[in-house]
């Protein structure tokens, strides 16, 4: 079901409604680019963050915070997973070091760092102690994927190396020699080299020249396959796993080795995985790089699946609607419309047809139309890779996407601001599987509609880092989710009926436990985020989160019937919020009681009672008077909170003679920046007795 969107625009400005708003990262908080580019939930709060050599914290409205102790210590391309199972992800990469020499030794290092969790979340080089960090040499390694390929609970990981070359062109090595790929086994000790014995140097695949690594269970069998876009005329790898920790090349008999023409393959770098068609299989995507003059495979290629028995592939490039360029790559699967089909978007680096990228809908059937300039996407510059990721979370995919001309630079999000269909978000816990649970499945059914997706590193490119393991799912027009089925990595099914919605969740693999330790954070509007962690006191089937607004007045459910292996849940709320509880409802009880005490409080107990004390708080212009009379000297607080809780200002702390005082709140916090549109609450505390005022900023 497609949402057309009206729009009047010229070439990038956005002067329409429906589209995307372009943002610069210094506006939301980003000051500094020292890294590959990722998303992630680096401090394990369900925020998504930005990282870039430095972790950017969310606050969980798309602004961020530096956090200085994060800074690594270098490398290139990263994919982050957690390797130790300890809840926080860590970063895998390499650094290539040249060597002027002849012949020229291009040497690679495997790092490995450590995020070392809570309070500083440092990262920590691990490599040496795990097993890596030696020198490679001549080898040029360009794009790591996390994955679980023998579903022990542990992440492996996968390495594609490029090319070698020699300084000396004119000696007898091809300067488009390529090399063996490496595939490293978790030990839980360590790791080691598993290639040889996973039989991924054989049938002429170590002399390849590899780019994006691309993982997902193609064949649906549950186990993890791998598709390496191969450059230099030389044919794609389509890795099956054998299901015995060994792997097969197929690309051949799948039909996606590439076209052979005049004695060679195609040049591709990257790929992705999606099931753009919706009938349960993943298809791969990938744009080719194609000179006019060069021999060998000369189109894109989108590849369907043509499901069981066979597990072969059918191109429908040529009747998709969508361009062929020079320099094609970084492909991304995205519902950008949230209509419940997988929209495409790509770019060209250089050459023909110039420096841009395309965002192409998906009309099914397929069938896609170039909506770039439509919603306001579309730029022409210098650009290698763009990454979806919803930083606000209002489930509307936004998307990083720099670029840059002669002499400026770009380092822009581009905002979604229309008014989309209905969504559902969810983040993964493994605890039999992978903690990260890259690879594990899920599909939505929702009358007629069925949407899967897959958490895996689906789009390897080699040149951002693509991999985001939070999975969004476009619902179109359906408010309620019939049935959601999950499939973890070790084989356990979970299957959910009847939820919401337009809802982020967090889901954790195993029996469903008990809460405890609520916790909430405003994301702004009314739009509230709960976490809790699960205690393992009994089993359960569902949770409710209850509300209510003073010690006096009765609980009432503000959110019901949450999946019992979930740990995270949004709810759109009016706030104040004074009092939130969460209980659990085992599978005998069709009521559960109403909690008894609150698990997590705001801003206040009952903020608005009624107070002897003679205050007065102004209506917002661009500064809110506070006033208040002291009948004698007292002491006196006087505070600025958010709906969540969070004090943002003192006002107020010491004594003060009695009279009539006035303090003037401009709508800043402690450090003079100016907060956001939204309400807050003014606190005044005269001698132990309280009084509460509310108050709506709007910029």
């Amino acid at each position: 079901m497609k949402r057309v969107v009206t729009a009047f625009g010229i070439l990038a400005i956005l002067v329409y409604a429906g589209g995307f708003k372009e943002v610069d990262i210094a506006e939301l908080g980003i000051d500094e680019l020292a890294g590959s580019v990722s998303f992630l939930d680096y401090n394990g709060d369900g925020h998504i963050d930005f990282w870039a050599g430095y972790a950017y914290l969310n606050d969980g409205t798309g602004h961020f915070t530096k956090l200085e102790t994060s800074k690594w210590g270098g490398g290139e391309v990263v994919c982050w997973g957690d390797y130790n199972n300890d809840g926080y992800p860590d970063a895998l990469t390499c650094r290539t070091v040249w060597i002027d020499t002849t012949p020229r030794k291009d040497t690679c290092f495997i790092l490995l760092y450590e995020n070392s969790g809570p309070p500083d979340y440092v990262l920590v080089d691990v490599s040496e102690d795990v097993g890596l960090g030696f020198p490679i040499l001549d080898r040029d390694l360009n794009d790591p994927a996390w994955l679980d390929y023998d579903a022990d609970g542990l992440l492996d990981f996968y390495y594609s190396s490029y090319e070698f070359v020699p300084l000396n062109s004119e000696e007898d090595y091809p300067y488009w020699s390529g090399h063996e790929d490496y595939l490293f086994h978790n030990t839980g000790s360590g790791f080691e080299d598993a290639s040889e014995a996973a039989g991924i140097r054989e049938g002429g695949t170590d002399t390849l020249c590899a780019r994006g690594v691309s993982v997902g269970d193609y064949d649906s069998d549950g186990d993890v396959d791998i598709f390496v876009s191969v450059y230099r005329l030389q044919p794609n790898i389509l890795w099956r796993n054998n299901g015995n920790s060994t792997f097969t090349n197929v690309a051949e008999e799948a039909g996606v080795i590439g076209i052979f023409s005049e004695d060679y393959y195609g040049h591709n770098i990257g790929a992705a995985w999606g099931d753009y068609n919706n009938d349960g299989y993943l298809d791969l995507f990938t744009p080719i790089t194609h000179h006019p003059t060069y021999p060998g495979d000369y189109t894109s290629h989108l590849w369907a699946n043509d499901g069981p028995p066979e597990w072969g592939f059918t191109d429908h490039l040529a009747e998709s609607g969508m361009n062929n360029s020079e320099i094609g790559s970084a492909p991304v699967w995205t519902d950008y419309d949230n209509d419940g089909d997988l929209d495409l978007y790509w770019l060209n680096l250089y050459g023909s047809p110039g420096k841009q990228g395309w965002l192409y809908r998906n009309d099914g059937d397929n069938q896609f139309t170039d909506v770039t300039l439509k919603v306001g996407i579309k730029t022409w510059g210098s650009k290698s890779y763009v990454l979806w990721v919803d930083i606000n979370q209002d489930g509307k995919m936004d998307v990083y996407a720099p670029y840059s001309y002669p002499g400026e630079t770009h380092k822009v999000f581009f905002i979604n601001t229309a008014e989309r269909g209905h969504w559902l978000q969810l983040d993964f816990e493994g605890r039999e599987s992978n903690r990260s649970a890259i690879g594990t499945r899920v599909w939505a059914y929702c009358g007629d509609l069925m949407v899967m997706r897959e958490a895996a590193p689906s789009n390897g490119n080699g040149y951002g880092s693509m991999f985001i393991a939070r999975q969004h799912l476009g619902l179109a027009d359906h408010e309620m989710i019939d049935s959601l089925i999950i499939r973890w990595p070790r084989g356990r099914i979970d299957r959910i009926r009847s939820l919401a919605a337009d809802h982020l969740i967090g889901m954790v693999e195993g029996p469903p436990s008990a809460p405890a330790r609520l916790t909430y954070s405003w994301l702004g509007g009314d739009s509230y985020y709960f976490a809790w962690t699960p205690s393992p006191e009994r089993d359960v089937a569902g949770y409710r989160l209850w509300q209510r607004f003073g010690s006096a007045d009765p609980w009432h459910i503000i959110a019901d019937a949450i999946p019992a292996c979930s740990t995270r849940y949004t709810v759109m709320l009016e706030p104040p919020m004074a009092e939130v509880s969460i209980t659990a409802y085992d599978y005998c009880e069709e009521d559960a009681e109403s909690p008894h005490s609150p698990v997590a409080t705001g801003v206040e107990e009952d903020p608005f009672a009624p107070s002897g004390l003679n205050f007065e708080v102004g209506s917002f212009s661009r500064i809110i008077p506070c006033r208040f009379t002291l009948p004698t000297i007292s002491d006196v607080s006087l505070e600025i909170y958010d709906p969540a809780g969070r004090r943002v200002r003192v006002l107020a702390s010491g004594q003060y003679h009695a009279g009539t005082h006035e303090l003037r709140w401009p709508g800043t916090d402690e450090e003079g920046r100016a907060l956001g549109s939204g309400v807050y609450f003014v606190r005044l505390i005269v001698d132990g007795e309280k009084a509460m005022a509310r108050k709506t900023i709007l910029r």
